[in-house]
């Protein structure tokens, strides 16, 4: 073997982060995703749900690729009562499917499948609006589409949404732009749109624009078009304008049970596996190609529900909360990657339908109970929690995720005890999304309700962490004065080491901070209950607003040659031993499920 040959092959053996094609060499690129954006990025965002379903760190996103979600503004507009079916139909089924109505359940009013985690709220309420901007931030979507489909704007509401999104985007979060999907006299709602937001330019820069310049809008491409859509004589559109037209990038609306068309922008697909739309593919929850949803509450295979098997063809409760019809639409989209660079995802926040009378019998058309409705939003009660998020994320990752060699972190002894300033040479950052976090002071949308919710006591700005051969080094910032406190859940680290899985309580196997004493500070081990047992003592100081933690990482079972570990930072959850009240009382970085993840290397 010659000289050259031989150092080749060395090579090859050397280099474990290259790929070998043919007899060429790629070296994965090396990537610093602490500094992507100037630190305000969801690259070491990381979770697991319920059902051991994971979604790891990125180096980035493909800019290439983009996924919307369908939002919905009509709470306290459209829907402004509580019927509640799912609490119905173990209270009253009688009252629920009396065709007459009932004080109970009236007909014609809107009916919630059931309640959501952030309770009835209006679509206004700016507390909620926050909480949908990080999440879907934090989920990587790139665009929100408005469902203005039945012919109203909600110009109040997404004036308050896009007062909230502008604020974040000003701090310099890349959150998701907006666009509107049209339908039932869909030229008079473009033109009304037009001449309410984009004529006078406001926030511009939320706009949603695929091509690069023009703001994506869906409709009716043309009066002819337009009438055939709303099917009313009466009804008599004008044509589009030029201006109209060189303005928008429009795109036809594409529903489930017409004709297929190549440019439409499909929001539900009745077909399996679903059409690709010149590049744009929709992927939905659940779909009723037997309106209404409400028929497979008596006959469960008229419409595909969240558990849906596309290869039995048949609905499987069980997987329900898993979402395997939504899984089974993602593996479309995988399938067809190169050839997809838009994903649609059907939706959000839907929640409501009207109590119909359908030729003497009741009929909810577009959603029913849990099995048969298609919102990613957390239900106060449901049984799938958040698993649907960590799906969507785990999904948009792998569409979209970019999975280069993650640079090494800043490795360091700290001095808890000496200046702050030692941690600025520290690259190792997580910013807080959630750095301007405000009280709750809102009604429901029937006014029935008031939720009061208390600015958080600690609003965390950022975490650095670092280690050495023997410590982690945890500094916490703060937007204020760390205020202290004696409770179990004052300024607790979960932390979840090595793999993600499910381990001690909700992923994390060990919580520092369940009690303190003196300038010690308990490292417990945490049961699937929640309940916490103490191991150790790690050091801890707190000077303004910056705590720092010194702990061993053998009290941790850790060593440096192991992978690292995952975290989460709360302070004052009312319900600290409920995973779910981390998206909705005190403060926690991040929410829920979602943790962040420190490399050892």
């Amino acid at each position: 073997m010659s000289f050259r040959k031989f150092t080749t092959l060395l090579s090859c053996l050397l280099l474990p982060i290259s790929i070998t094609v043919g007899c060429t060499i790629v070296l994965k690129k090396q990537v610093d995703a602490y500094s992507v954006n100037e630190g305000r990025n969801f690259n070491y965002l990381c979770g697991i749900d319920q059902f051991s379903r994971v979604f790891e760190p990125v180096t980035g996103m493909n800019e290439e690729k983009h996924v919307g979600i369908f939002y919905f503004l009509w709470h306290g507009e459209s829907g402004v009562t509580t019927h509640n079916i799912t609490q119905l139909l173990k209270e009253d089924p009688d009252a629920l499917f009396n065709v007459k109505g009932s004080s109970k359940s009236p007909l014609n009013a809107f009916h919630y499948w059931d309640e959501p985690l952030f309770g009835y709220y209006r679509s206004d309420d700016k507390w909620v609006i926050a909480r949908h901007c990080e999440l879907l931030s934090q989920a990587g979507i790139d665009f929100i589409v408005f469902d203005t489909t039945n012919g109203f704007i909600y110009e109040k509401s997404y004036t308050a949404l896009l007062e909230v999104f502008s604020e974040y985007q000003e701090r310099g979060w890349n959150v998701p732009k907006i666009a509107f999907y049209t339908n039932s006299m869909s030229i008079r709602t473009m033109n009304q749109l037009y001449d309410k937001l984009y004529s006078k330019g406001l926030y511009k820069d939320l706009w949603y624009c695929p091509d690069g310049e023009r703001p994506l809008i869906i409709g009716a491409l043309n009066a002819e078009h337009d009438k055939k859509i709303y099917n009313n004589p009466s009804y008599n559109p004008p044509e589009l304008t030029e201006e109209f037209l060189n303005f928008f990038d429009l795109r036809s609306t594409q529903w489930p049970f017409d004709p297929f068309i190549p440019d439409g922008f499909p929001w539900m697909e009745w077909l399996y596996p679903q059409p690709n739309h010149n590049g744009i593919m929709n992927v939905s929850l659940a779909q009723h190609p037997q309106l209404p949803f409400s028929n497979s509450y008596f006959n469960r295979n008229l419409n595909k529900g969240r558990g849906y098997d596309f290869d039995k063809k048949e609905n499987i409760e069980s997987e329900s909360a898993k979402g395997l019809n939504a899984e089974y639409q993602w593996k479309t989209v995988h399938k067809n990657a190169k050839d997809v660079h838009t994903v649609f995802v059907t939706g959000w926040n839907e929640w409501i339908a009207q109590k119909l009378n359908l030729s003497g019998s009741v009929g909810f058309v577009d959603c029913f109970n849990e099995e048969f409705s298609r919102d990613i939003e957390p239900a106060k009660n449901g049984t799938y929690q958040d698993a649907f998020i960590i799906q969507l994320i785990q999904n948009i990752r792998k569409f979209k995720g970019l999975n280069d060699n993650f640079k090494a972190p800043d490795k360091a002894t700290i001095d808890i005890t000496g200046d702050v300033k030692q941690w600025d040479k520290i690259r190792n950052t997580y910013i807080n999304i959630s750095e301007t976090e405000t009280e709750r002071n809102s009604l429901s949308v029937d006014s029935k309700y008031k939720y009061v919710q208390d600015k958080p006591r600690n609003i965390i700005k950022e975490v650095k962490i670092t280690h050495d051969k023997n410590n982690a080094y945890i500094m916490i910032k703060c937007v204020d004065d760390i205020i202290k406190d004696s409770g179990e859940n004052w300024m607790n680290v979960f932390i979840g080491t090595n793999d993600l899985k499910l381990q001690g309580w909700e992923c994390y196997n060990y919580v520092i901070g369940r009690s303190v004493n003196g300038d010690k500070i308990a490292v417990n081990t945490l049961d699937e209950k929640g309940n916490a047992t103490k191991v150790a003592d790690a050091r801890y100081t707190i000077k303004g607003n910056v705590m720092q933690i010194e702990v061993k990482l053998k009290d941790l079972g850790l060593k440096t040659k192991d992978k690292g570990f995952y975290f989460k930072v709360a302070d004052g959850v009312e319900n600290y031993k409920d995973i779910m009240d981390y998206y909705v009382t005190g403060e926690s970085f991040p929410m829920g499920r979602l943790s962040y993840y420190y490399y050892f290397n």
